[in-house]
């Protein structure tokens, strides 16, 4: 075959699958531009939303009930929302709409967690034929079975463990902070204090990184000895 004729080949060959290759990496870099845009408008009011909680939290009296915090969390979220339509030129859009496309934004906080999502309404129905349930809920704003979008209730960060004769519940926090709840034997147990590593006992003394512990039984959150005895005693890992 002539030189002419592998040269022919060759393009014939290598045309379209440069074409195809160069067709891809232009949807590829569209994609990840078009990716990297979204993630950024979704920061910014992601920040909105968080400024605005911790705004609202800041200048009320009552933002440790969780009534009052469960207010300023749904005001934030209007906050995410409103800034997540003004990002995306969709001003007039409202929530409704928007969380159509948000699958759950979630709170975490000291203790525990809110998750704003969508849940099917449940309501209690008493009598065995659901008469009375019918009848005390027919005035109700929502139906049982409904589907519907809202703040569902406070999870605490905490597990149950059953071991032997110890069961207890514990409750962790971001920090060590924790709080046993149970039982261990026939003994009912509830302490709290912050769970340290790095502790030593000698006797009745308690030693952090050499440093003695002492005894504070009436300020709250300063048992850590009491938390350390626990631990050691419950085996927990």
């Amino acid at each position: 075959m002539k030189i002419q004729g592998l040269a022919v080949l060759a393009i014939i060959l290598i045309l379209p699958m440069a074409i195809i290759l160069n067709s891809y990496s232009a949807n590829e870099i569209k994609t990840v531009d078009l990716q990297m845009n979204y993630d950024s408008r979704l920061k910014v009011a992601t920040y909105d939303g968080i400024k605005a909680f911790q705004m609202n939290m800041s200048n009320s009296m009552t933002s440790d009930f969780s009534d009052s915090k469960m207010r300023d969390i749904k005001a934030a979220i209007k906050t995410f929302y409103n800034s997540l339509a003004s990002q995306f030129s969709m001003t007039g859009y409202g929530e409704d709409v928007l969380q159509d496309y948000v699958p759950a934004i979630v709170y975490t906080l000291y203790d525990g967690y809110y998750i704003y999502s969508d849940y099917k309404n449940d309501l209690d129905v008493y009598g065995p034929n659901n008469e009375d349930g019918d009848r005390f809920y027919s005035d109700a704003t929502y139906k049982n079975g409904e589907d519907l979008y809202g703040l569902k209730p406070y999870v605490y960060y905490s597990c149950r463990y059953q071991n032997g004769n110890i069961d207890v519940v514990i409750t962790y926090s971001l920090d060590s902070y924790i709080t046993i709840q149970g039982t261990i034997g026939s003994k009912v147990v509830n302490e709290s204090g912050y769970l340290l590593s790095n502790v030593s006992v000698s006797g009745d003394d308690v030693y952090y990184r050499g440093i003695k512990i002492p005894e504070e039984e009436n300020k709250p959150g300063l048992r850590q000895r009491s938390i350390y005895a626990w631990r050691t005693k419950c085996r927990i890992r």
